[in-house]
């Protein structure tokens, strides 16, 4: 398990600017990846997805595209490529 790909509660609040109070609900209802001590580590792909679905509305306002529709996840470029170069 890549550290990256993980998060505690303490850090979904520092990321977001917001109390631990504020951060653990948004944590409910997600699969517990592992439990250190009293510490839940979730994925941070589930989190993402989770705040997402439940701020649809918000983000679809604000003109946010989901990530399957980010240029930043473009896999193919829509530009021929010349083979010649000058």
């Amino acid at each position: 398990m890549n550290a990256a790909e993980v998060l505690t509660i303490a850090d979904l609040a520092k990321e977001l600017g917001v109390s631990h109070a504020t951060a653990k609900p948004l944590t409910e209802g997600l699969p517990v990846v592992m439990t250190v001590g009293r510490t839940n580590l979730y994925f941070r792909r589930d989190v993402k997805d989770a705040l997402r679905e439940r701020h649809q509305k918000v983000l679809n306002f604000l003109g946010v595209r989901p990530e399957s529709e980010s240029y930043d996840n473009v896999m193919t470029s829509d530009a021929k490529v010349s083979d010649e170069q000058e």
